[in-house]
């Protein structure tokens, strides 16, 4: 979330999960609580992570002289 500048309720809203589900993915792994993202949402981070690492390369290109 903090490397896509992006709050808890949104990066809920972008992924399509309740806040609930991401507080589940979050925890622990020995919590009882805890349950494993699922492939494809992990897919989906990962992506929009480089998205966001790609747009940020291009913003710095464009500052350089």
């Amino acid at each position: 979330m903090s490397e896509l500048g992006m709050s808890r309720d949104a990066f809920c809203a972008r992924l399509g999960c309740a806040g609930r589900t991401l507080d589940n993915w979050l925890l622990p792994n020995d919590s009882k609580d805890h349950r494993d993202m699922d492939g494809a949402v992990w897919t989906l981070v990962r992506e929009m992570v480089a998205h966001e690492k790609s747009n940020q390369l291009k913003t710095s290109a464009r500052k350089l002289p």
